[in-house]
C-alpha cells in the first residue's frame, strides 16, 4: 500500500470515528427513556462488535503511542572525556 493511501485510509477512519462519537453524544445527550436508549444500543452494540471495537481500537492506540514516542535506535554514547593537558 502507497503512503497516499495509507493517509486517505486514516482520514476515512478518521472521519467515521467522530461521526460515530457524535451520534453517541447526541444519543447519550437525548431526552429519550432511558429504556428505549438500551433497546438502541443493545440493537447497534452487540458483544462480539463491541469486543472486535474495543480490540481494533486498542491496537490502534498502541500503534499510534509507539510511533509518537519512538525509542532510540542506536545507543546513546557517553559523552567524550575531556583530556587535560600537560602544563609546560
Amino acid at each position: 500500500m502507497r503512503a497516499d493511501q495509507i493517509t486517505q485510509q486514516i482520514q476515512q477512519i478518521t472521519k467515521g470515528i467522530k461521526a460515530l462519537q457524535e451520534s453517541l453524544d447526541q444519543l447519550s445527550a437525548s431526552e429519550r427513556l432511558e429504556d428505549e436508549k438500551h433497546r438502541l444500543v443493545g440493537e447497534c452494540l452487540w458483544p462480539g462488535l463491541i469486543v472486535d471495537l474495543k480490540s481494533a481500537v486498542d491496537n490502534m492506540r498502541l500503534f499510534l503511542w509507539i510511533i509518537s514516542n519512538p525509542a532510540p535506535r542506536t545507543p546513546t554514547a557517553p559523552p567524550p572525556i575531556a583530556r587535560s593537558r600537560p602544563t609546560v
